[in-house]
């Protein structure tokens, strides 16, 4: 696993991404003090990651890497804790075999391992701690009340991290409530433990007229779209059984069947679970896949499937299904069938699923990845430009990159995450303001001077446009 995410670093899946750019400058604006309850620009999810990173930023500066490996270490610990679930569930052998395939992770999900979005890997793993304490409740014939308030605590706090998550805590919650209808502090412990894990959110919420409840850009798709996106494009996405263009790899044939292997293990798992288990906690992981996909479907922002990230809600989960169906095959006895059967699930997931896309990524790797970064940061150091502006997906790398030496804005069609940044480059003479661009996001009409006031330089797979005239002038 390690080995992979060294691979992986060393690819095009080490660039510096404009979200991933995004966690450190936030971190380098809570070590300046401002705390921010949600991201700047989107009124949702806490920035976790930002927080993580602050003290390292602190001490070590901008460094790439360190950002990117949060991701990895929650990724680390979401492995650590599904061991415990699978052993709850069944035993340790299902525990061991859901960590291996989930931190031996394929397509998608590999990717989002190394790339550190606010509060996706480590919002998984507080999801899968929220499941954990469920399966603790409902396996006690009187669950204790400090269990339940974290339980509803962790469950609350994940929905601080990003609202995504509730398509499997409404779920586990719906379940450890009418299993313990009965017990009156069971209700009220877990909603006040889920009060007091978003209180932040809601407290924020509440002095500034509760900007997250405004609807977010509007995203064309029905609601059966949605639900049919998910199931078609983002978990065959997220096993990469599909490209970031949503097409089958490797060819047309070959990946559909896997992909229907692969669901017909996670019912087999589901059923082999229900059947052999005796605890209410039994329908718990039924409970949380039927719910998972029509409660996704409520949320617009989900149906993009292209780079597969909103996998992260439920795939541990169909991983936990598949893990218990896969030790159901191996037998329960330490013989030869359950090595056989393992070594080939193993060496099976391995070529037809982690090899493919690890070679997708290591074939284009050509010296660091964030090598055009660098480059545009050399330049403005030479022409002494600290301002920036231009498009969204270059500025915010460089602006990170910088170790806090440059101040990025956006042109007018990006969002602003930054509003105090927006503002200072924006009083900035223009012949002190460099722009850049991708180069198929270049926009010589957003420039501030004539294009003629500037030097073009094409960088990679961005242009830079250093200003030509005196700041006087």
């Amino acid at each position: 696993g390690l080995l992979l995410r060294v691979l992986m670093l060393r690819s095009p899946a080490g660039r510096l991404r404009a979200d991933e750019a995004y966690t450190g400058i936030e971190a380098i604006e809570i070590l300046a003090g401002r705390f921010p309850v949600a991201l700047g620009g989107t009124v949702y999810t806490l920035p976790f990651e930002s927080y993580l990173y602050a003290p390292i930023q602190g001490v070590f500066g901008s460094h790439i890497v360190m950002l990117k490996l949060l991701s990895t270490l929650a990724w680390a610990g979401a492995s650590i804790v599904l061991y415990f679930i699978g052993r709850n569930l069944r035993g340790w052998r299902t525990g061991a075999i859901a960590a291996a395939l989930l931190w031996m992770t394929p397509g998608a999900m590999l990717l989002i391992s190394v790339t550190a979005y606010e509060s996706y890997s480590s919002g998984m793993l507080v999801t899968l701690i929220a499941f954990l304490l469920a399966l603790r409740i409902l396996g006690s014939p009187r669950p204790s009340r400090p269990e339940m308030a974290i339980f509803g605590t962790m469950a609350g706090f994940a929905f601080w991290m990003h609202p995504m998550f509730l398509a499997t805590l409404v779920p586990m919650v719906v379940v450890v409530l009418v299993v313990n209808r009965r017990l009156i502090e069971a209700w009220w412990t877990v909603i006040l433990g889920g009060i007091a894990g978003c209180s932040p959110l809601l407290l924020w919420n509440a002095i500034n007229g509760w900007p997250s409840l405004e609807t977010p850009a509007p995203v064309e798709g029905t609601y059966t779209e949605r639900l049919s996106t998910f199931a078609r494009d983002l978990f065959p996405r997220a096993f990469g059984l599909r490209d970031g263009a949503l097409d089958w790899q490797p060819g047309n044939v070959l990946p559909p069947v896997i992909y229907v292997l692969l669901i017909a293990g996670v019912v087999f798992g589901l059923v082999v679970n229900v059947r052999s288990a005796r605890s209410p906690g039994r329908y718990l992981l039924v409970a949380v896949l039927a719910a998972m996909l029509p409660i996704m479907a409520l949320f617009n922002n989900l149906i993009f499937a292209f780079d597969g990230r909103y996998g992260v809600i439920g795939f541990p989960f169909l991983l936990l299904a598949l893990a218990v169906g896969i030790d159901e095959l191996a037998g329960r006895t330490r013989d030869a069938r359950a090595v056989g059967v393992l070594g080939a699930v193993g060496l099976l997931w391995m070529l037809a699923l982690v090899g493919p896309t690890l070679k997708d990524f290591v074939d284009t790797t050509d010296g660091d990845p964030n090598a055009t970064t660098m480059a545009i940061l050399d330049r403005l150091e030479d022409a002494n430009i600290t301002k920036i502006n231009g498009s969204f997906w270059s500025v915010l790398p460089v602006e990170f990159a910088s170790n806090d030496e440059v101040t990025a804005a956006v042109v007018a069609r990006w969002p602003v995450r930054f509003p105090e940044h927006q503002r200072l480059v924006e009083a900035t003479p223009p012949a002190e303001v460099a722009f850049v661009f991708q180069i198929a996001d270049e926009d010589p009409a957003s420039l501030w001077l004539p294009v003629e006031y500037y030097e073009r330089f094409v960088i990679g797979d961005n242009v830079l446009y250093l200003p030509t005239v005196a700041a006087d002038s």
